[in-house]
C-alpha cells in the first residue's frame, strides 16, 4: 500500500513539475522568471480589466511598454476623482486644481471610445462650472450608459443635455447639484435614477424628469431637508413603469409650526416601497395594486395631530395589496392614535413585521384583525391589549410567530398567552 501511494505521489509530482516548466523560463544566469501571461491577452480583455481602475491608475500603465502606451485610450469606463489618494500628494489648492482639470481634459481628448460604458466624476474643490458641464456633455456625446456625478463643493447647476441622453441607463446624482426644470426630457433607456442629498430645489423637477422616462424601474431619493433654505413643499413621483421606490427624507432640526410638505406617489407597477420620512405632513398615495412588499417608517415631531394621523392612515390603507409589510415603532405609534379607522382588509398580506410599543392604544390587535390571511408575524418588542374578538388570522392562517426584545412585562406575557390560547393553526412560536 505504501509503495502504491508513493508511486501516485511521484507521478503527481512529475506532472506538476512538467506543467510548471511550461510556465517558467530560465535566463542565462539561472534566475527563474515567470511568463508574462497578461501581455498575451487580447486588447479587448486588457481594456476590460483597466475599466475597473480609477482613470489615473489606468493611465499610469502606459509606462509598461509600447503596447500599453495607448491601450488605456480604448477603455470604456472613466473614473475621475480629485482626491489626494489618487494624485499621491498633499492638497495644494492652485496646483492640484489645475492638475486635475488638465488631466481630465487630456484624457477626454485622447480617449477614442465612441460608446462609454460608465462615466464617474467626483470633485471636492471649486472648479469653474464650465469645466464640469463640458466634461459631462462630452460623456453624453459619447453615448454613455452609466453616469455617476458627485459634487462636494459649491452648488453646480447641471446641464439640461443630461435629460436628453438616449443611451443613458443608470443616472446617479449626489451632493451639491442643482437640477432646474428641463424644457424637454427624453430618457428612453433610463432604468435607474438616484438622487442623493442634492440641492433641495432640484425636487421641483422630479415630476417633469419622470415624465420623460419610458422604462424607469428603480428610483432612490435621499434628502436632508434644509429648512433654512427654499425648499419644495410638494414632491410628485408618478411613473407607470416604476417597480422599486426608496425614499429617505430627514431634517437636522425640529420642524416649524407652519411647515407643510406633501408627498404624492402614483405608480401602478410598483412592487417594492421603502419610505422613511421625517419631513412630510401629508401623503397622497395612489395606484399601488401591484405592490408586494413595503417598509414604512414615518413620524413627525409635534405635527398637527389629527390631520397628520389621518394622512398616515390613508398612506397605510393604500398598502392593502401588499404581501409583506414592515412597520416601524414610530409608525405604529401614529397608527395607534387612529385605530378605529382600520376598515379595509389586507387580504394578500402573509408576513407582518412590526416594532410595537406598550401603550393602551396599541394598534397591533387591529392590524391582526385586518390581516385576514396572515401566516407569519414578527414582533420586535411588545405592545398589546386584548381585542374584543379573536382576529380571524389566529383561527385560520397564522402559523409562525416570532417575538424579540422581551423584557418579561405583564403586557408581553399577556400577548404571548393570548397567541398560544387562540392560535389554532400555530406551528412555531419563538
Amino acid at each position: 500500500m505504501e509503495s502504491s501511494d508513493g508511486s501516485r505521489f511521484a507521478a503527481r509530482t512529475r506532472l506538476a513539475d512538467e506543467n510548471a516548466s511550461q510556465k517558467r523560463t530560465k535566463c542565462s544566469d539561472g534566475v527563474v522568471n515567470l511568463v508574462d501571461r497578461i501581455s498575451s491577452l487580447p486588447d479587448s480583455v486588457l481594456c476590460w480589466i483597466l475599466s475597473f481602475l480609477p482613470t489615473t491608475e489606468a493611465v499610469a500603465t502606459s509606462i509598461l511598454s509600447a503596447r500599453w502606451k495607448i491601450l488605456w485610450t480604448a477603455v470604456t469606463s472613466l473614473h475621475f476623482e480629485d482626491s489626494e489618494r489618487l494624485f499621491n500628494e498633499p492638497y495644494k489648492e492652485s496646483k492640484n486644481d489645475e492638475r486635475f482639470v488638465k488631466f481630465v481634459n487630456k484624457v477626454l481628448l485622447l480617449n477614442n471610445v465612441q460608446s462609454l460604458g460608465k462615466f464617474y466624476l467626483c470633485w471636492s474643490r471649486d472648479y469653474d462650472a464650465f469645466y464640469i458641464n463640458t466634461w459631462i456633455a462630452t460623456a453624453i456625446a459619447r453615448n454613455v450608459r452609466i453616469l455617476d456625478i458627485i459634487a462636494e463643493s459649491d452648488t453646480v447647476e447641471l446641464p439640461n443635455s443630461i435629460f436628453t441622453c438616449k443611451t443613458l441607463e443608470f443616472l446617479q446624482l449626489s451632493g451639491d447639484l442643482l437640477i432646474k426644470s428641463p424644457r424637454f426630457v427624453c430618457l428612453p433607456r433610463l432604468v435607474t435614477f438616484n438622487l442623493i442629498r442634492v440641492d433641495d430645489r432640484s425636487h421641483e423637477s422630479i415630476g417633469q424628469i419622470l415624465s420623460g422616462c419610458a422604462v424607469l424601474e428603480f428610483m432612490y431619493i435621499e434628502q436632508n431637508v434644509n429648512l433654512a433654505a427654499e425648499v419644495i413643499k410638494v414632491i410628485k413621483i408618478s411613473s407607470p413603469t416604476l417597480k422599486t421606490l426608496r425614499l429617505d427624507f430627514y431634517a437636522d432640526c425640529c420642524l416649524d409650526e407652519d411647515w407643510f410638505r406633501k408627498l404624492e406617489i402614483n405608480a401602478p407597477a410598483l412592487e417594492y416601497l421603502y419610505l422613511k420620512d421625517r419631513t412630510t405632513e401629508s401623503f397622497s398615495i395612489e395606484g399601488l395594486k401591484a405592490l408586494c412588499e413595503a417598509e414604512i417608517d414615518v413620524y413627525m415631531c409635534d405635527p398637527p395631530e389629527s390631520d397628520y394621523c389621518n394622512s398616515v392612515v390613508k398612506l397605510f390603507l393604500a398598502l392593502q395589496h401588499v404581501k409583506l409589510l414592515t412597520l416601524s415603532r414610530d409608525t405604529m405609534r401614529v397608527l395607534g392614535r387612529a385605530t378605529a379607522h382600520f376598515s379595509s382588509k389586507f387580504d394578500r398580506l402573509t408576513t407582518l413585521v412590526v416594532e410595537a410599543h406598550w401603550c393602551k392604544r396599541s394598534c397591533l390587535p387591529a392590524l391582526l384583525e385586518s390581516s385576514v390571511n396572515l401566516e407569519v408575524l414578527e414582533v420586535l418588542t411588545a405592545g398589546w391589549r386584548n381585542p374584543d374578538r379573536v382576529p380571524r388570522c389566529l383561527l385560520t392562517s397564522l402559523k409562525e410567530i416570532a417575538v424579540q426584545g422581551l423584557e418579561g412585562g405583564k403586557g408581553e406575557l399577556a400577548m404571548i398567552s393570548y397567541f398560544l390560547k387562540h392560535g389554532r393553526v400555530l406551528e412555531a412560536v419563538f
